[in-house]
């Protein structure tokens, strides 16, 4: 058997392995052997292969349970069987089922895919086990359990988590439930669940979720860095010509934020490696991906010293009378959440303004005025000196960890960039 043809197998965004035609052969053999169908690896595990064996047995597929086969031993394992198939006068099929046994228990252990999106990096979550795909319950699903599976199938992160059948409902079996992620598990399976096909959901509630194809990257803080996209298996960076502030305003909404605060250009935050994926990228501007404004894929005239890059918008106002007033909501950790107003005050409140291109404050407002927010409440006891450029740098209590109610929630009223701001009382005018 010549094992010496080699064929690439991409298993997630992320892991990329090199196997031989032997080794391939190896696999389908042992599967088929197990009596577990081949015939659905294609919809499955998303690759196809053929070749020839010297039995001259046609193999179509081959497979291994996406996002699995990524530790060293088994690897190794497919390697030692490929050299005693060289060596012994063995059979091959009493070899395979010697030396391959370990491979059931990968084809019994949990995958992960994503089912129903617009693209491949959203969709409804559904999980591989005993053989079978089946979905998971919406029940306490939250944007933990979604950045578990996103980073499971290599992508940066999660944008958003989905319930009630965002992405349609799947069939079979619902294999989890009441799943409480950390958000620090490598495998959805590793998270706390109920026991596998105990529920009492229904399809309606399949959960999903929507993964970061797109990433910043070199910056001093999660909302700013260089532009990088996901493609093809692979991460690569955006040529900076033409690249302008719409076309940043693209990005950062598709990773969450409202906007961009600005674009750079010239590796601003540092050259990327391997390939640069967009060229001349040209956004109207109303695009929800970067990947749907049109652009030029012949990057030959770029290098990395042109790499693109963006800083995007972590505070906004909701729910004021104009775009110009609201409750204070910041981005943190892939989710908005409100500010406290305990110590809330006309310095905090003239920083959000900046930050957002309104000029100066006109009035801080606390107790919910502008209504109560849902979500986390991110920050409190902010103070502020009024010189800082974003709220984020000012002296603050740890993310997260007060207990105001959303009856605290902090606003402000701006005075937009150009216009004087008249004196106002303590706590609004």
């Amino acid at each position: 058997m010549d094992s010496g043809v080699q064929s690439v197998m991409t298993i997630g965004p992320s892991t990329t392995l090199t196997l031989s035609v032997a080794k391939w052969a190896l696999v389908v053999l042992y599967l088929t052997r197990q009596g577990l169908s081949t015939e659905l690896v294609p919809v499955q595990f998303g690759w196809t292969t053929s070749f020839v064996l010297e039995e001259k047995v046609v193999c179509e597929t081959a497979a291994l349970v996406a996002g699995t086969l990524t530790n060293v031993a088994m690897q190794r394992t497919l390697e030692l069987c490929v050299e005693v198939m060289s060596l012994s006068a063995m059979s091959s099929i009493l070899i395979i089922n010697i030396c391959l046994s370990p491979i059931i228990l990968y084809v019994n252990n949990a995958g992960v895919r994503l089912v129903g999106g617009s693209s491949s990096s959203e969709g409804r979550v559904e999980v591989f086990y005993r053989g079978s795909w089946g979905t998971v319950c919406d029940d306490s699903w939250s944007i933990s359990d979604a950045r578990v599976v996103c980073r499971q199938l290599g992508f940066s992160s999660a944008i958003q988590s989905k319930s009630s059948a965002f992405f349609g409902q799947g069939s079979g079996q619902i294999w989890l439930d009441n799943v409480a992620c950390s958000g620090s598990e490598t495998r959805l399976e590793d998270c706390s669940h109920s026991s596998w096909g105990t529920h009492n959901c229904n399809h309606r509630e399949d959960a999903g979720v929507i993964c970061a194809d797109i990433r910043l990257v070199g910056g001093s803080s999660l909302n700013e860095g260089r532009v990088e996209v996901y493609q093809s298996g692979r991460w690569g960076t955006v040529c900076d010509d033409h690249w302008g502030k719409t076309d940043a305003d693209v990005v950062c909404r598709q990773l969450g934020y409202p906007q961009a605060v600005s674009s750079s250009g010239s590796a601003a935050f540092g050259q990327g490696s391997g390939p640069i994926l967009f060229d001349n990228v040209d956004c109207s501007g109303s695009e929800s991906r970067l990947q749907n404004c049109p652009y030029d894929a012949h990057t030959a005239d770029c290098s990395h010293s042109e790499d693109a890059g963006a800083t995007c918008q972590t505070v906004r106002l909701v729910n004021g009378t104009s775009s110009q007033s609201g409750r204070v909501e910041i981005f943190y950790n892939g989710q908005w959440g409100t500010v406290c107003d305990d110590l809330w005050s006309m310095n905090d409140a003239n920083v959000v303004c900046r930050q957002l291109g309104l000029g100066s404050a006109s009035a801080y407002k606390t107790s919910g005025y502008y209504g109560t927010g849902t979500g986390p409440v991110w920050l409190s006891r902010l103070s502020c000196s009024g010189s800082e450029t974003k709220l984020e740098s000012c002296s603050h209590s740890t993310w997260g960890a007060e207990t105001c109610s959303h009856e605290e929630d902090a606003g402000v009223n701006c005075a937009a960039a150009g216009c004087t701001r008249l004196p106002s009382p303590a706590n609004g005018a």
